[in-house]
């Protein structure tokens, strides 16, 4: 009964009363800006960018930036900087290419169909 001793107060009788205070759990919600990578790597797809070298030339950045910026599946956490660059330079709405906070992105999942591995967004 030690363990509940902070727990236990006598009555005016002087019989115990224990009170069980439940353990909750919080759910945290993560506000962080996230890359879409889906969204991300189609955009670079059809702008013949598949590197993160070639996308720091097109934006004009500098290379640790883009390095620093996105996971090698083009996921991440998104900077001002970067996204800035990204929605003026490709002329795409922000919400296009990175989560609102708090809300989960997209993880990108591979699939096999006939032979080919397909990635989408699931």
């Amino acid at each position: 009964m030690s363990d509940l001793s902070d727990k236990f107060e006598p009555d005016r009788n002087g019989v115990g009363i224990v009170f069980f205070v439940p353990t909750t759990t919080t759910s945290h919600t993560d506000y962080t800006i996230r890359w879409i990578p889906q969204a991300v790597e189609n955009l670079l797809h059809n702008n013949d960018i598949m590197t993160k070298a070639e996308l720091a030339s097109f934006l004009g950045v500098a290379r640790s930036t883009v390095y620093k910026t996105f996971e090698d599946d083009w996921s991440g956490e998104v900077t001002t900087k970067m996204l800035a660059a990204m929605c003026s330079r490709f002329g795409v709405p922000m919400n296009r290419i990175a989560t609102e906070p708090g809300r989960a992105a997209a993880r990108p999942t591979r699939r096999r169909t006939a032979g080919v591995s397909v990635r989408l967004a699931g």
